[in-house]
């Protein structure tokens, strides 16, 4: 179990452990990785002609000080590995040894001591579209059927009109969202589309505006929905409902999981869980072995 540098790294290695673990999650794959982290290296256990662990380390600098922290657009990171045996509290002792602070979420196949449960929803699409809809809360049901009829959904490619919709509304109270992370997400999108993993979903009313838009990522079996931007017409029209019951009905019947990338704020997770989805638990850890005043400075 060693930390290799970025440029040691072998990317076939990487990826075969991330592809081939019990948590394959898009967000670890050197590639991404690359696009959403300026700097990151990681820990491996090397095996004969491959990786049997990996564990990305997202890191930046400040006052002098190496710290590690999560970024933006990769809800989980962590452990990779198909061997349960290897256990994630032996790499964070390593961690600490190299690093006073630290900041990151573990994936939902990790466990170890002193962790912090953060909650995910999610939805399993194995059933046939009727059965989900069925699932469905009343208020969800009523908010889809009141408004459908009016509202076309199509498929896109451009994420920047989604990306001016949510700066213009909720990115307003989004302090930490920076234009340099929009530049990001917009840049990584066009790398996933490349990928042939970006799936982007439009909803226009009869004039052929955009009332919402959304930036999902399908990668395995796993549908991501990683951003959407809405308008004051889509909220009054309840679009993103719409929107989110199209996608649902195109993928019913499948061995898809619709990821909502939920959250513990109520209101958005009984948004998801509207929908049918189930909480679905990760993970948090903090390290603060800063010496004063700076350990007070990043309580």
């Amino acid at each position: 179990m060693i930390i290799i540098e970025r440029s040691e790294i072998n990317e076939k290695y990487w990826n075969d452990c991330i592809s081939g673990s019990n948590s394959d999650l898009i967000y670890g794959y050197s590639w991404y990785l690359d696009e959403i982290c300026p700097n990151w290296k990681g820990i491996v256990v090397v095996g004969k002609n491959k990786y049997e662990a990996c564990f990305p380390i997202t890191w930046n600098k400040k006052w002098g000080i190496k710290y590690i922290y999560p970024p933006f657009f990769a809800q989980q990171l962590g452990l990779f590995s198909s061997n349960e045996n290897y256990n994630v509290d032996k790499f964070l002792r390593i961690i600490r040894k190299e690093y006073r602070f630290a900041e990151f979420y573990l994936n939902h196949t990790n466990q170890g001591r002193s962790l912090r449960v953060k909650n995910n929803q999610i939805l399993r699409l194995d059933k046939s579209y009727q059965e989900l809809h069925s699932d469905y809360r009343s208020n969800h049901q009523r908010n889809i059927k009141r408004n459908k009829a009016k509202i076309r959904i199509e498929e896109g490619t451009a994420v920047l009109p989604i990306i001016e919709l949510f700066r213009n509304d909720r990115g307003k109270n989004v302090k930490t969202l920076k234009g340099v992370h929009y530049k990001m997400f917009e840049k990584t999108c066009s790398v996933v589309q490349e990928k042939g993993k970006l799936l982007v979903l439009n909803a226009f009313n009869e004039n052929n505006n955009l009332l919402v838009g959304a930036v999902f990522f399908i990668h395995q079996n796993r549908i991501t929905f990683m951003f959407s931007g809405n308008s004051e017409e889509g909220k009054k029209r309840t679009a993103l409902f719409i929107l989110l019951d199209n996608l649902i009905k195109e993928y019913a019947n499948t061995k898809y999981v619709l990821d909502f990338e939920g959250s513990n704020i109520a209101g958005v997770r009984r948004f998801y869980k509207g929908f049918g989805a189930v909480d679905e638990q990760y993970f948090f850890k903090k390290i603060n072995n800063l010496r004063f005043p700076f350990n007070y400075l990043k309580k």
